[in-house]
């Protein structure tokens, strides 16, 4: 099973005014965890995709790292469900016990979880956030978010607009892939008398993970993202690369504002398929041996790491 984890680094900036709120990331929030629950293609009850459930569950157990010290937040794929449910492992496998409402068979998942961290406003305690637009920035400075763990999870920044009951919940969001600085907006012209809840924060969707493989992959893959109003412009164009041509049949020349220390190559199954450590501020990648196709770049230099997808013709 492929895994992977999102780094989260930003800060407060709620900002009001006549026509729009600003709001970004802040450790000292209160922090809210909810899991949604869906069958997936191992499942023998239910067709792909079908919600099963949704509960709450602590932001901590979610594993969600709040760090009120230097105002982080690390979300990864959730692990503790895992060790839960599979009760007596051996060896690695399973021995007699594991739940059938997680697990297929042994070691093989048939839920994936949607995992939700959130910061939320209400209507009757700030009624300005709902008739004004409300827009969550951030920048994401490092994206460190490669295959394999790529095909497995989705990580996205959302708004989420619903009245109390649920009824029709709203959802604003991107997905993140990239560095740079973006933005979600959810428009005070869509919102309606019965809206009450408004949440803003962030999604892991992919299947729950082996607990076996946490402490490895805790300390490699992740997106760090911070408040964009807290970046200076050194801060802004530290990780700028440029790919021409793209697509390529031969070369892709990278430019960048930095020295890229190295350069990771990866089709689209995760396979590594070529390496580089040019410790240069322009880098020529030789795809002529590549075959045709889509691939991801890791690029790496002193100001952090971002991914760039490349096209081979």
């Amino acid at each position: 099973m492929k895994k992977t984890t999102l780094l989260v680094f930003a800060f407060l900036s709620i900002q009001l005014s006549f026509s729009q709120i600003d709001v970004a990331v802040d450790a000292n929030e209160n922090w809210i965890g909810f899991v949604n629950v869906f069958h997936n293609e191992n499942s023998t009850t239910q067709p792909d995709g079908t919600f099963e459930t949704g509960f709450a569950y602590d932001v901590a157990l979610i594993r969600t790292d709040i760090n009120t010290s230097d105002g982080s937040v690390t979300v990864f794929p959730n692990y503790l469900i895992w060790r839960d449910n599979d009760e007596t492992p051996c060896g690695g496998a399973f021995c007699s016990e594991w739940n059938p409402f997680w697990f297929a068979s042994p070691e093989v998942p048939n839920k994936d979880v949607e995992l939700n961290t959130f910061v939320e406003r209400n209507r009757t305690d700030n009624p300005e956030f709902f008739n004004q637009d409300v827009t969550f920035n951030l920048a994401v400075t490092d994206f460190g978010f490669t295959p394999p763990e790529s095909n497995d999870y989705v990580i996205k920044a959302f708004i989420k607009v619903f009245p109390a009951d649920f009824s029709s919940v709203r959802q604003y969001d991107f997905i993140l892939t990239t560095s740079g600085t973006f933005s979600v907006t959810a428009p005070a012209a869509e919102f309606v008398a019965t809206d009450q809840v408004i949440q803003w924060g962030f999604q892991v969707f992919g299947p729950i993970a082996d607990e076996a493989n946490e402490p490895a992959l805790r300390a490699v893959t992740g997106i760090r993202t911070v408040d964009p109003a807290s970046l200076s412009t050194d801060d802004l164009q530290i990780n700028s690369f440029l790919v021409s041509p793209n697509p390529t049949k031969n070369i892709w020349n990278i430019e960048a504002n930095v020295a890229v220390e190295s350069v990771e190559i990866f089709d689209l199954l995760g396979k590594n398929v070529l390496s580089l450590t040019p410790n240069s501020q322009n880098v020529s990648v030789d795809a002529s041996n590549l075959k045709t196709g889509v691939y991801l770049a890791r690029v790496t230099s002193s100001g952090g790491t971002k991914s760039l997808k490349l096209v081979k013709n």
